[in-house]
């Protein structure tokens, strides 16, 4: 399994390269393991923004806010979703 910085930088990496399936599939393979981890969910919401799948970028956002109310990126990417 690859180290938790290893994985957010090829997250990043495949987004800012224009594959948000890869960034997805690499965020949905780390929350299997930690499911509480909320820079690979805000990631996981970004990616499934970018594949324009925005209610399941909404589920996560709306748990990540109810969780930590004080989270900017999260309200952030929410409010983009409902726009």
């Amino acid at each position: 399994m690859l180290s938790r910085s290893d994985t957010l930088s090829l997250i990043h990496a495949s987004l800012h390269a224009q594959r948000p399936d890869y960034a997805r599939r690499l965020a949905k393979n780390w929350t299997q393991s930690w499911p509480g981890d909320t820079g690979v969910l805000i990631l996981l919401s970004r990616a499934y923004i970018a594949e324009d799948q925005f209610e399941q970028a909404r589920v996560i956002l709306e748990q990540l806010v109810l969780v930590d109310p004080e989270s900017f990126q999260a309200h952030e990417l929410l409010a983009s979703v409902h726009n």
